[in-house]
């Protein structure tokens, strides 16, 4: 497990038990969100000689989520249903969730076991940090069932420990993110309700290979107090910014081309961008109804691609 503690954000873990993160049902089993995340802008920082990126990006949370659900069971067992349930591996031992729940059995001193479900919303290995989002939410439900009190520190450690990706879908609100993703500062007056398309050519792409690809040069990091609190500020603010893994991930997966030029080419897109080490890119559009007609354009076009419209929020 890596040492380093999430920083920044020490209100995270207070949160879990909270009415809006986590659902007791009537049958003992606890219910959490993972929404997906979106990289409005990702800069690549530095590379340390073990080979890890450092990076400076800004992730917003949206309304489009995966549900984790949690019971008591004799040993860990999991099972995924929703409609992108086949692109799970069926082997257990690759799902974050099952990690996560390992994790969490092996620093408590009574064995225990979940019968943990997975609805599946979220494409997989797609930039949209669903295997991450779900890692996070069973961390939260599994505390819950299982009463585990664990320190701060501990938290922040299995949560980095299953994924740069997984300190900030356990904060799951607006946050620029620094370091190797340890390193969390919320921005609570960044724009609320920005109005996104997310598509998906239905191809995986491997973070690890997307990283490898990257050539340069590095950037330095954002100011936070640069970020703009008024919408309309928005579309200049992030044109002065990149997603600097797109010329990789465009290489290993051209079909980001087409995605990029179909939500471009839509009525109302002031911007259009891969999310995270892609495939799956993001719109912005001005208002939901622009982006729902955007949307249904796309989907009619690329029957074969996964397009969604959703709401980004600071909170989730």
């Amino acid at each position: 497990m890596k040492k380093n503690c999430v920083k920044g954000f020490p209100e995270i873990f207070k949160r879990l038990a909270k009415p809006d993160i986590l659902k007791v049902n009537t049958n003992d089993t606890i219910t959490a969100i993972a929404p997906a995340k979106v990289n409005l802008y990702l800069h690549i920082t530095g590379k340390k000689k073990t080979g890890y990126h450092e990076l400076d990006s800004l992730i917003v949370f949206t309304e489009l989520h995966d549900i984790i659900s949690v019971t008591t069971h004799h040993n860990i067992e999991i099972s995924v249903r929703g409609p992108l349930a086949g692109q799970l591996s069926e082997s257990p031992e690759t799902n974050l969730v099952y990690k996560a729940a390992q994790i969490l059995t092996e620093l408590t001193d009574i064995p225990k076991g979940a019968k943990i479900t997975v609805s599946k919303n979220i494409p997989v290995a797609a930039g949209l940090g669903g295997g991450s989002a779900d890692a996070a939410a069973a961390i939260q439900a599994l505390c819950k069932l299982w009463n585990v009190g664990l320190e701060d520190r501990v938290l922040a450690a299995i949560a980095l420990s299953l994924g740069s990706d997984v300190p900030a879908c356990l904060l799951s609100e607006t946050a620029q993110i620094s370091g190797f993703g340890e390193i969390l500062k919320p921005v609570p007056e960044f724009p609320k309700n920005l109005h996104l398309v997310l598509v998906n050519p239905g191809i995986k792409l491997l973070t690890k290979s997307v990283y490898e690809g990257f050539r340069g040069p590095f950037k330095g990091t954002k100011s936070i107090s640069l970020f703009p609190t008024n919408p309309t500020n928005l579309p200049a603010f992030l044109q002065q910014c990149s997603n600097d893994l797109s010329e990789s991930a465009k290489e290993l997966c051209p079909d980001i081309i087409e995605v990029l030029d179909a939500l471009e080419s839509c009525t109302g897109c002031y911007l259009a961008r891969i999310s995270g080490s892609g495939p799956s890119c993001f719109g912005i559009f001005p208002n939901a109804k622009v982006a729902n007609l955007a949307a249904l354009q796309i989907a009619r076009r690329k029957t074969d691609w996964w397009v969604k419209a959703t709401t980004a929020a600071s909170r989730i």
